[in-house]
């Protein structure tokens, strides 16, 4: 399975999930995968890829996670955290 095929599940089965999915990719060497990264407007990688941006792009994230989830009323939340 390749990265087009699992974001094609992924929007079928789990859409919710989408937002906290990053691909990393060695370079999109089809017509299909360069239009993939440019048209479906998903969050990527290239590799190599420095450290502090996968630090970056983790906390970025994280922040952006967490303040879904305490806007949301999720059972088992902790108000205070």
């Amino acid at each position: 399975i390749n990265g087009m095929e699992f974001y094609r599940i992924l929007t079928d089965k789990h859409p919710e999930l989408l937002s906290r999915v990053v691909f990393t990719t060695g370079g999109a060497y089809t017509h299909e995968a360069h239009r993939f990264l440019n048209d479906v407007g998903i969050r990527y990688l290239e590799k190599p890829f420095d450290i502090d941006a996968v630090r970056q792009l983790i906390v970025l994230m994280t922040r952006h996670r967490l303040r879904d989830l305490r806007s949301a009323d999720v059972v088992g939340l902790r108000r205070n955290c």
